[in-house]
């Protein structure tokens, strides 16, 4: 049977929702259209990973007109330096600025996460994200891009300070990596 991958996403605008992402236990077995449904990893990563940067260019162009719109020039364009050379594991997607209570701009780390479905799935993070976030607390966000696929889209933000609230969320281990000695 073939499959074939839409490489490029329509575009779609995102919105801004105020509220925590309500995260709730997910069983993905029970939302597979057939029970006995095999799963095609390799295809859901590439969509995954087309629609992950395809918000990421999103949220940046938020972001970005923010900053800029303000009058914040210089960061507006570390900014966009930031984003055309960014690499891999350094813990956040989008470097972005905020005024602080002394007029100050401040550095914004954002970490996009994107789901086709509603807020009640679960986001992965990785240990270097999770470990970032910590060294961060202040001035890390999470930008949770929910229904990212469709014209509903939006988004909710978790500030680090919230993440790391064990009142609001928690942190389960779903995979693990093995190694030779």
């Amino acid at each position: 049977m073939e499959e074939k991958v839409k490489l490029k996403f329509p575009d779609i605008f995102v919105t801004y929702k105020e509220g925590l992402p309500n995260i709730r236990k997910y069983n993905f077995i029970e939302h597979r259209k057939e029970k006995n449904e095999k799963t095609n990893y390799i295809l859901n990563h590439m969509k995954q990973t087309i629609l992950g940067d395809e918000n990421e260019k999103r949220i940046f162009e938020i972001e970005y007109e923010k900053v800029k719109n303000a009058g914040a020039l210089k960061e507006a364009e570390e900014m966009k330096q930031s984003f055309e050379n960014k690499k891999d594991h350094e813990g956040y997607d989008i470097l972005s600025f905020e005024l602080n209570e002394n007029g100050i701009y401040e550095k914004k780390y954002i970490e996009v996460k994107s789901t086709v479905g509603d807020e009640s799935v679960p986001i992965d993070i990785t240990d270097n994200e999770r470990e970032f976030a910590k060294d961060h607390l202040k001035n890390y966000y999470i930008y949770r891009v929910v229904k990212s696929s469709s014209k509903g889209a939006y988004y909710k933000v978790i500030k680090g300070e919230d993440l790391f609230n064990k009142n609001i969320y928690e942190f389960k281990s779903t995979s693990y990596k093995i190694y030779s000695k």
